[in-house]
């Protein structure tokens, strides 16, 4: 195997400079189709890297379909074979993992209001979000959702830049973020890991959805990852007075965000048991 250069200055992350030498050797022929990869730690000697950084560039691969695991035996360079088998799964996702998808499911017209896109280099925390390392390029996307023309949630989107070039300047206006991804860059996530919580809207988000500040909200986040490698982090701030939560309830149902929140008795209410807006969760 060739030895390249790992520039610790490059605007691409170290894990995707040993993503394009790898391909490179495997294009140039240093590794044949079923032929085994040197082990995570010769990788790390050879081109100084953390475990980590090599472990990530691994799953990449793994989720391009350009490696393959045998447990128990190691990696090793897909076959052409297996590389088509890969990209025709990617073009068949298990199921939806946009959660706006929901709103178009419940009979109302879908639109999205650019609020700004900028790139940054990844601070601690947000590097730690991503699983990637500190000063890693990564595009933050603000926009509002609406359903039928009223805004209804904030979306705040996380991607990786090198998984997305040029997205912060990409029109997106009436696309789900997950869509668009899928469709401009071919990036397919795993089904979503998605969590549900309450929060007070804050003033800024308050004023965008027409609400007083610290009304009851619905945070919903999303975290996009494919064969392990974590690319996007997608979080919706969801009016809680006007929409509620119908969680999926068969592997392949998105989960929905319906309209209405249906009241509740008034011998519920009378005994003091809730306090604020009811949320119906549908089940």
């Amino acid at each position: 195997m060739r030895i390249a250069t790992i520039d610790p200055t490059g605007p691409l992350p170290k894990y995707m400079q040993l993503r394009s030498i790898l391909i490179q050797v495997i294009e140039d022929g240093g590794l044949a189709a079923g032929a085994p990869l040197p082990s995570e730690r010769e990788l790390c000697r050879t081109y100084r890297l953390s475990r980590m950084t090599v472990r990530q560039t691994l799953e990449l691969l793994v989720a391009e379909g350009r490696l393959r695991r045998r447990p128990g035996k190691g990696t090793f360079v897909a076959s052409a074979p297996e590389r088509a088998l890969e990209r025709t799964a990617e073009r068949t996702p298990a199921h939806p993992v946009c959660l706006a998808d929901g709103l178009r499911a419940g009979g109302l017209r879908l639109g999205f209001a650019d609020l700004g896109e900028r790139t940054v280099d990844a601070g601690a925390r947000l590097a730690h979000a991503l699983a990637t390392e500190p000063g890693t390029a990564v595009h933050l996307l603000t926009r509002l959702v609406l359903a039928d023309g009223e805004p209804v949630a904030v979306e705040r989107s996380c991607v990786l830049a090198a998984l997305a070039p040029g997205l912060a300047t990409r029109g997106r206006a009436e696309s789900p973020l997950p869509r668009l991804l899928a469709g401009a860059f071919g990036l397919v996530f795993d089904p979503a890991e998605q969590t549900i919580g309450a929060v007070p809207a804050g003033a800024a988000d308050a004023r965008r959805l027409r609400i007083p500040p610290g009304s009851p909200a619905l945070l919903l986040r999303e975290r996009g990852t494919r064969q392990g490698v974590r690319g996007a982090v997608i979080t919706m701030l969801v009016r809680a007075d006007r929409f509620c939560v119908r969680p999926a309830r068969r592997p392949g149902e998105p989960v929905a965000l319906v309209p209405g929140v249906e009241p509740l008795p008034p011998e519920i209410e009378a005994e003091g048991l809730v306090d604020g807006a009811a949320v119906t969760w549908g089940w």
